[in-house]
């Protein structure tokens, strides 16, 4: 044993290196003890126990000075904790040198909590000592290093400790010392010490040790091995930690086929099912199922997978109410990127959850619900909308909201059609000008085609601001993004009168870059719309010279022409009015092609040269219930239909009126409240009229005769 230093040389100033360098945790221990009158340790039981309260004594030493934690070699640590599980297997008092001791390895460690719990049928066992080793585990106490196996061991000796058993007979501080370490409270000698923890305590530790494990294959074969052992926690983190590491290139290509994965999925699909799975583990669950299917390393069609799911939903039903924001955006966007289309019952849990929680989002749980719903196309109801409404108008003035939630929020309301208020355009508009500068391609890309096809004209700082980010980024378009980007600010030129950007020509350049099988059948078809709005009804305003695709009269033309011939849809609203045409002895044709190709009419009247069009609910923009412009007749609890066209409907328009003397809409709303052949037939014949059309109808006697027309352009 080294010998202690008098008391008069020793000081508070005193650092490590004065020290001597052979000494040891105990002694280190005992030396600044003296300080305060303690006497040395008397027997070797306390002597190896001496080194697990010094974190305490010597940091924290009531009414003296704050002294510097003393630091044991690895190797003296080591030797304390072998010499407290010698201890511990003869019976004696088990605490261990290296639960305080900084340095420590992870074998020590384990060793003084296998030490305890040796102990553990003898009732002599203090389940706050292994709470104290199995905590310097977690925490970084251990030495860099340690292996899985000691850790592991460490775990399993913990809950080796009866959880009911932090006191006992006999043994000297049975019971006592460490409250932080968990556990209870009891006699110093020879008393009864009452408290527990130790099974709560093992839980931590495990938790501990997923969260820290950074490979793919330890974190799986540490599952498999603990599945037993894991409790609702555990299993969350689990999947949490496995949601964080699905990037990395050791994760498994499909984990899903896994054996010890399908164990994690079971285990997750029992807990859902005796209520274990509280709102924030289904949340999370949720959450790192959607992010290892978005990474590609999670098949989401497989069968265990889909009863997982179905799990999972059913328990989100009985657990929304308790969800915190954070929870309602993960659940929601996990049923998105997983395509999974909950039932009605979890619908309306988590609108009624969007509710309740909307007025605590911040600016990425508002953008995620926003985003979730319409990637679903899930039209919330009208007071989830609201919710979700007023959270943009608050959050989107944040300093500290992101380019992508400005997008994906702006790119939500266009996707599902949604007119915003005006509280929350002007919110959004000031969001865009405050993060247009650090806006990547594709957010710039997606907040333009959203202003578009909304028909929403930005104001001019707003405008300003996304003409600058387009000009930035335009060099580092994809092809979809070029193709969104050239419809959007052709369309708005064309509709509202916007002037084209001055990079407008480069776009044209940009799109010439790629070759025509950059881009998808809807993106090519789109950029040839784009090129007929150029050349019909923009060409004269445009800046500069324009330079088109060589393969833009080719490969894209004809993928615009085959979704005018062949994907089109005779609706039962169309066969009806062709059946009333012939009622009054009008020849039409049903789905009839413009003579270029390019468009497809709902029924043509080839006499009159009228082209007739039925539109239904997708051709206007959908407004909340009790706002001004509302369609009479509308359909939907969480909208209507307004009066304003869809930007698709007027370009359509404008397009059939260059190709056909006059163009006649149906509204669904107004043909919708017709009953009865009768009324069909005078609404019908009442549209003709006012077109100049020529018709045959029947007299009360049951004759027909030639009614008067009224000449086109007349009055």
């Amino acid at each position: 044993m080294c010998v202690v230093a008098s008391q008069k040389s020793v000081t508070p100033h005193t650092t490590k290196e004065e020290r001597p360098k052979e000494e040891t945790a105990a002694s280190c221990h005992w030396r600044v003890r003296r300080l305060h009158g303690a006497r040395p340790p008397c027997s070797r039981r306390e002597m190896s126990f001496a080194a697990a309260r010094s974190a305490a004594l010597a940091g924290r030493c009531e009414g003296g000075p704050r002294w510097p934690r003393p630091c044991p070699s690895p190797g003296g640590a080591a030797r304390l904790s072998a010499r407290s599980a010698r201890v511990a297997a003869r019976g004696g008092c088990a605490g261990g040198a290296a639960v305080g001791a900084r340095g420590a390895s992870a074998g020590g460690l384990a060793c003084s909590v296998r030490g305890v719990a040796r102990l553990g049928g003898g009732g002599g066992v203090d389940a706050r000592r292994a709470a104290a080793a199995t905590r310097a585990l977690g925490s970084g106490d251990a030495r860099d290093g340690s292996s899985y196996d000691d850790k592991l061991a460490a775990a399993r000796a913990a809950r080796a400790v009866k959880p009911t058993q932090g006191g006992g007979e006999g043994g000297w501080f049975s019971g006592s010392g460490l409250r932080d370490a968990g556990g209870g409270g009891g006699a110093r000698r020879g008393g009864r010490g009452a408290g527990g923890g130790g099974g709560r305590t093992a839980a931590v530790a495990l938790n501990r040790l997923i969260t820290q494990e950074e490979s793919p294959e330890g974190l799986l074969c540490l599952v498999a091995e603990e599945l037993g052992n894991l409790n609702d926690v555990n299993v969350s983190t689990a999947f949490s930690k496995l949601g964080k590491l699905c990037r990395s290139r050791s994760f498994p290509r499909n984990v899903a086929a896994d054996d010890r994965f399908r164990g994690l999925t079971v285990l997750a699909r029992a807990m859902c099912a005796d209520g274990r799975l509280q709102a924030r583990n289904v949340s999370n669950i949720m959450h790192a199922v959607g992010k290892m299917s978005a990474a590609g390393k999670l098949a989401a069609d497989d069968a265990d997978v889909q009863d997982t799911l179905a799990a999972l939903e059913g328990r989100v039903v009985l657990v929304a109410p308790h969800m915190e924001p954070q929870n309602v955006s993960n659940a929601i966007w996990a049923f998105a990127t997983l395509g999974w289309e909950p039932g009605a019952e979890a619908r309306a849990a988590l609108e009624a959850a969007v509710e309740r929680v909307g007025a605590r989002m911040n600016p990425q749980n508002a953008a995620n619900a926003a985003w979730s719903f319409a990637t679903l196309g899930w039209e919330p109801g009208a007071e989830a909308r609201a919710a979700l409404e007023a959270a943009v108008v608050r959050v989107a003035p944040d300093p500290d909201v992101k380019p992508q939630a400005v997008s994906n929020v702006t790119w939500a309301f266009a996707t599902l059609g949604w007119e915003p208020g005006a509280e929350v355009r002007a919110a959004l508009e000031i969001a865009v000008v405050r993060v247009g500068p650090d806006m990547t391609p594709q957010e710039t890309a997606n907040a333009a085609w959203s202003f578009a096809t909304l028909g929403w004209e930005p104001g001019a700082e707003a405008r300003a601001a996304l003409e600058a980010a387009v000009e930035r980024v335009a060099p580092d378009m994809t092809a979809q993004a070029v193709a969104n980007t050239l419809w959007s600010v052709l369309s708005l030129a064309a509709t509202r009168a916007v002037p084209l950007p001055a990079c407008y020509p480069s776009l044209w350049q940009a799109a010439c870059g790629f070759e025509e099988r950059s881009f998808n059948r809807v993106e090519i078809s789109m950029l040839f719309q784009a090129h007929l709005i150029h050349t019909e009804l923009v060409g004269e305003v445009a800046r500069g010279e324009v330079t088109f695709p060589p393969w833009i009269m080719h490969q894209a033309r004809e993928a615009w022409m085959y979704r005018a011939r062949d994907d089109v849809t005779v609706s039962s609203a169309v066969k009806e009015i062709a059946s009333i045409l012939g009622d009054l002895g009008i020849r039409n044709e049903v789905e009839r092609l413009t003579d270029d190709g390019y468009f497809s009419v709902d029924v043509y009247l080839p006499n009159d040269d009228v082209a007739l069009e039925f539109d239904g609910p997708s051709h206007f923009i959908k407004i909340c219930d009790g706002d001004e412009g509302g369609a009479p007749g509308g359909v939907g609890d969480a909208s209507r239909a307004s009066t304003r066209k869809t930007m698709r409907t007027e370009l359509r328009d404008m397009f059939l009126a260059r190709r056909h003397r006059v163009v006649l809409i149906v509204p669904y709303f107004e043909f919708a409240k017709l009953k009865g052949r009768t009324v069909q037939k005078e609404y019908v014949a009442e549209k003709l009229r006012a077109a100049g059309v020529a018709m045959q109808a029947v007299n009360r006697n049951g004759e027909e005769e030639k009614q008067a027309t009224v000449g086109h352009g007349e009055e």
